[in-house]
């Protein structure tokens, strides 16, 4: 299994929803919920896809992909579950290759990427509780890996705190403090 916070793998595939050609890397700026399932087979899979759903279909336009990676899944009835539980993110077939690079075994397994596609969640199994409860803690994470900063956000603060110290190192920045830091009128707590 990936290591938190590491480079997602890249993948492609096409989709098997009439959505065209989904590759991960293509994907620039926006987190990506990646769902591997079976869809026609996997109870906990099937339970989870109306969730997925319909956070696409709020998260969608915030910035956030989804994209689902089918197992063991024939065709036909693949494409028949996808009309009949209404998904409208793009589902591929492509489980054996992408399996190996992300090291999945189980379905359903789910990772959020952050905008810069660095996994920030993963799920191995079934998501805990009800319908509601699994969207809710969904949403929170996805929304967690929206806002994480990009390793080009850190290393500008990175940046910026060893100049700091620098200055300060060097005297040509001082610190003075302050000799009534609380307001009385406030008693501290």
């Amino acid at each position: 299994m990936p290591d938190l916070l590491s480079n997602a793998p890249d993948f492609s595939g096409s989709t098997v929803n009439g959505m065209g050609r989904f590759t991960l890397s293509e994907q620039v700026g926006s987190s990506v919920v990646i769902a591997f399932a079976g869809l026609t087979w996997c109870g906990p899979c099937i339970r989870e896809a109306p969730v997925l759903q319909r956070l696409w279909e709020v998260m969608g336009p915030e910035g956030v992909q989804f994209v689902m990676i089918s197992r063991g899944d024939p065709l036909p009835d693949l494409q028949t579950a996808i009309i009949r539980f209404g998904i409208t993110f793009p589902v591929i077939q492509g489980f054996d290759a992408t399996s190996i690079a992300y090291d999945v075994m189980f379905v359903p397994t789910l990772f959020v990427l952050t905008r810069d596609h660095r996994i920030h969640t993963i799920h191995v199994g079934a998501l805990p509780g009800s319908e509601i409860e699994q969207e809710t803690r969904l949403r929170r994470e996805i929304t967690a890996a929206m806002n994480y900063p990009s390793q080009e956000q850190i290393r500008g603060c990175a940046m910026v705190f060893v100049q700091f110290i620098n200055l300060f190192r060097s005297g040509r920045i001082t610190i003075q403090p302050q000799e009534n830091m609380h307001d009385e009128r406030s008693p501290m707590t």
